[in-house]
């Protein structure tokens, strides 16, 4: 059977999707065809072109918060266009929200949760003409009617999953072996976080999870090896990134994976997530010793006490300043997480955070604005509250909240300044850097920038410039046309 999967990323950094890739393995390994459909924006000709070369007979989407709006206009086209075809959802927006299938309703079904198991159940009953509407995890429209079926599946053996399909994206596909990749590899090893905090999807997604207690699972050390040995095999890097939730929640795993990583590995760099209640000295020297290079731990915000009682993130900030400090004396880098513009937030602790990262001085930091998701602790809230004004691509460049103390303005200019105003103090190199990201967003650069282009092309193509403003009159050629 040959299953079509979409993926959108409009406006969107991601370029890979960790369960898309494990999904499509599972398929794969059952005999089944899969190809993807990536989006970067909603080009029909596009979406016609890869379904018609593809003939899928089934058209599977996932989708999280920012980008359902795109997924709905996206099923609403294929359904059209063509009806023969039945579509499905899943994802962890559908998994948070209930009954996601009522605003889509030309789907076939919806399945919440961890999906290996039942979508190849349906992919193969469907190609046996079997009945399948019993699916756990899945929620079928037939006939008008909406059959829910109960969410008992999750995947209980990780080293049961197939490693991810890369090639299934374009960026694998047209990688040519032996030439280093231009970005950083991702992979994720464990699942589940078992953290509180109120504004992250992994409470929500927990808080359905059939069973609690093994919400939070790890694969053997040789699944995980035996993944990275994989890609090396096929491509060449020499960073990569770990998206576990929590690389560090389990101390003795992780010391196992340790003792079991083998030294040709150790020569290249990967990056984890990390949590300050659970990263000490010990835990830092084997990660060091792995080839570690670079720790992300969530800070948040310099104000203890929105960190504590809105955000629920229980940590001193004596805590998080000892850990710097500490992984700064074993030699790995820490990157810190930042988000503004959370309920609460004021001029002053927007001046907080910068001031206690300046503290603890993280080689790389990422500053968001706070987005409230459904499904969450603080999202469920300011919805009830009316405080969400509308809808965004990603947390990065908007805010999206009501709050009487501070302007979007404020918020947005606070986040454009902040790398250069925080590196400005210990790592001037950085701060320079960040300065130029800086001016080359701007819309005063991008028309500095074409003037130029147009001043180039009349120096040197003379002959077009004169077409192009006298016989045309149209000087606006000038700043579209290709310097050589």
């Amino acid at each position: 059977m040959r299953v079509l999967f979409a993926l959108s990323m409009i406006n969107c950094r991601a370029k890979y999707h960790h369960g898309l890739g494990f999904l499509s393995a599972v398929l794969k390994e059952a005999g089944h065809e899969t190809a993807l459909l990536e989006l970067y924006d909603l080009d029909w000709s596009h979406v016609d072109e890869t379904i018609k070369a593809f003939q899928p007979d089934l058209f599977a989407a996932t989708a999280e918060s920012h980008q359902v709006v795109y997924i709905k206009r996206l099923f609403d086209h294929v359904s059209a266009t063509y009806p023969h075809v039945p579509c499905i959802l899943g994802g962890v927006h559908v998994t948070m929200v209930p009954n996601q299938i009522f605003q889509f309703p030309k789907l076939l079904g919806v399945c919440v949760g961890e999906a290996e198991g039942p979508l190849l159940e349906l992919v193969t009953r469907m190609e046996a003409g079997k009945d399948f509407y019993d699916i756990p995890n899945f929620t079928f429209r037939r006939n008008g009617e909406t059959i829910s079926n109960p969410y008992s599946y999750y995947v209980q053996n990780l080293d049961t999953v197939p490693y991810s399909d890369r090639r299934m994206f374009k960026r694998f596909r047209d990688a040519k072996r032996g030439v280093p990749l231009r970005w950083h590899p991702r992979f994720i090893f464990s699942r589940g976080c078992p953290y509180d905090c109120s504004y992250c999807g992994c409470t929500g997604l927990r808080a359905v999870f059939p069973n609690k207690k093994e919400y939070v699972r790890a694969p053997s050390p040789t699944w995980c090896i035996g993944q990275v040995e994989r890609d090396l095999q096929e491509y060449t890097f020499d960073t990569f990134v770990i998206d576990d939730d929590l690389f560090t929640i389990n101390k003795k795993w992780l010391l196992e994976l340790a003792n079991h990583y083998p030294e040709h590995l150790k020569r290249v760099n990967f990056m984890v997530n990390g949590r300050v209640e659970t990263i000490d000295r010990e835990v830092l020297e084997a990660l060091k010793d792995m080839g570690c290079s670079l720790i992300q731990v969530g800070v948040e915000t310099g104000d203890e006490d929105l960190r504590t009682h809105i955000l629920k993130r229980r940590m001193k900030d004596r805590q998080i300043i000892e850990v710097f400090e500490l992984a700064r004396k074993v030699g790995i880098p820490m990157h810190s997480f930042n988000m503004v513009g959370v309920p609460g937030e004021t001029r002053e602790t927007m001046r907080k955070t910068l001031a206690f990262n300046r503290r603890i001085k993280p080689a790389r930091a990422q500053i968001s604005i706070f987005y409230p998701y459904r499904g969450t602790a603080l999202g469920d809230e300011c919805f009830e509250k009316k405080l969400v004004t509308g809808h965004y691509d990603n947390y990065f460049a908007h805010s999206v909240i009501k709050n009487d103390l501070l302007s979007e303005a404020e918020i947005v200019r606070f986040v454009k300044y902040f790398h250069v105003r925080l590196y400005a103090c210990y790592a001037p190199g950085l701060a320079w850097r960040a300065l130029k990201d800086v001016v080359r967003r701007s819309a005063t650069y991008s028309r500095v920038r074409a003037a130029w282009r147009a001043l180039a092309t009349t120096v040197r193509h003379p002959a077009y410039a004169w077409a192009a403003v006298v016989k045309e009159r149209n000087p606006r050629l000038l700043y579209s046309r290709s310097v050589r």
